[in-house]
């Protein structure tokens, strides 16, 4: 099956948002990701997620937007708290909601991330 693939952001001030599909099995996490425009956030805001990525050899599968994706061991434990937890809620989460691959997007992003924690309704902390 096709891996998820990133489309380029419209503009810097952009960023994606993802929100946890509600979902039978725990195990079977599913997300929908979207863009954003830095400016035009969702009145219902959004939780920037902070936390220690963990190794990158050892990954779980998730699902974005019906493709598969692979996140670290530690994301996907904290997937499966927050799914459990506040699966309406949207997320930024920095290595599902930033192409890692694309040097220019992941560069452009980190100037924006002090905008993007500000202006986060909630952030959580995941120690693992």
């Amino acid at each position: 099956m096709q891996e998820f693939t990133y489309t380029p952001l419209r503009s810097a001030q952009s960023t994606r948002l993802i929100k946890i599909l509600p979902g039978e099995a725990i195990s079977s996490i599913k997300c929908r990701i979207f863009e954003i425009n830095l400016h035009d956030l969702p009145i219902s805001g959004y939780t920037a997620l902070s936390y220690c990525w963990g190794s990158a050899s050892k990954t779980e599968p998730i699902t974005l937007n019906q493709y598969p994706f692979r996140v670290t061991e530690n994301l996907y434990a904290a997937l499966q708290v927050l799914c459990g937890s506040h699966n309406t809620d949207l997320f930024w989460i920095d290595a599902i909601c930033i192409n890692q691959s694309d040097l220019e997007e992941r560069s452009a992003q980190v100037q924006n991330m002090k905008k993007i924690y500000e202006q986060a309704s909630r952030v959580v902390i995941w120690l693992g």
